[in-house]
């Protein structure tokens, strides 16, 4: 009888699709203190944890593309870039330079001795792995801006590293 009881402990007796809900709400009552220990030690974890971390800020700037400088670039396109809108392309384009090591390699130069300064472990970062995991460069759809985003625990490294950004772009465009 005891067997039998237990077998049918999910399922209503007549039809094998239907779930008891009385029996799940009586598991549940019955477990009620390992349910609240549980959730009561997670959400203590969890609070501690966000308290530890440090706080990673986020700086972040617009470049907005000259339009007489995609005109130029459009009119140097070959004939299989032609059925392209120019705009998207030359956008890319200047997503991909200010990407590369080219514009950058003087400021990761820089922000690389400011993390030996004090002692970080993205000292020893590649370019790409630098670029790839701090800063963020993408065009807005629709229009001839690029975003870029630098993120880092220290805010006045962030201002420094941007206005050093924008200054090598300056100088590149200066070109």
């Amino acid at each position: 009888m005891i067997e039998n009881r237990d077998k049918n402990l999910y399922f209503d007796q007549g039809d094998h699709t239907e779930i008891d809900l009385r029996s799940i709400l009586h598991t549940f009552i019955r477990g009620k203190s390992t349910i609240f220990v549980t959730t009561f030690l997670g959400t203590l974890f969890g609070i501690i944890y966000s308290l530890i971390q440090p706080s990673i800020y986020r700086g972040k700037f617009q470049v907005v593309i000259d339009s007489k400088e995609e005109e130029n670039m459009t009119s140097r396109q070959t004939s299989l870039q032609n059925f392209l809108p120019g705009s998207i392309n030359s956008l890319k384009n200047e997503e991909l330079i200010l990407k590369s090591p080219f514009v950058l390699k003087p400021v990761y130069e820089y922000v690389v001795s400011e993390y030996a300064l004090r002692d970080d472990i993205k000292q020893y970062w590649s370019f790409t792995k630098w670029s790839s995991n701090v800063l963020d460069i993408k065009t807005k759809l629709g229009t001839d801006i690029l975003e870029l985003s630098f993120k880092d625990r220290d805010p006045v490294l962030i201002l420094s590293t941007l206005e050093k950004i924008i200054s090598e772009y300056q100088d590149y465009s200066k070109l």
